[in-house]
């Protein structure tokens, strides 16, 4: 889902700041994974009224993933990432392998934001 960063009310600060990102990642079968299996989930941006994203450096919370990973939480170090006002974001967790590796599961995460403030 992509959501919108909000106008601040206050016009001296009308950018937000990206503080955190916080990750849970739940298998609901057993991963199939081979020793460089890593779940990412990560924040993407983009400009309205286009569909077109790119990665926000900084952003990556990478889960390594091994045949007995069943449940797993990662919380990114504090960040300090200004974004506009109407810029849209998106999470996205995607599985990177050479080896064919699958997951199947639930992956939970949140963005900490301040809205027009300076972190």
């Amino acid at each position: 889902m992509v959501f919108t960063v909000p106008t601040s009310t206050n016009a001296s600060t009308p950018n937000s700041t990206i503080l955190r990102i916080a990750a849970t990642i739940t298998a609901t079968t057993p991963p199939t994974a081979g020793a460089d299996t890593v779940l990412h989930v990560e924040l993407f941006q983009g400009t309205a009224g286009f569909n077109g994203f790119t990665a926000i450096p900084g952003t990556d919370l990478p889960f390594p993933i091994t045949g007995a990973t069943t449940i797993a939480s990662l919380e990114s170090l504090p960040l300090n990432i200004t974004v506009t006002a109407m810029t849209r974001l998106v999470l996205v967790a995607y599985l990177t392998s050479t080896t064919g590796a699958t997951f199947t599961g639930f992956v939970n995460a949140g963005v900490m934001m301040s809205i027009g403030d300076t972190a």
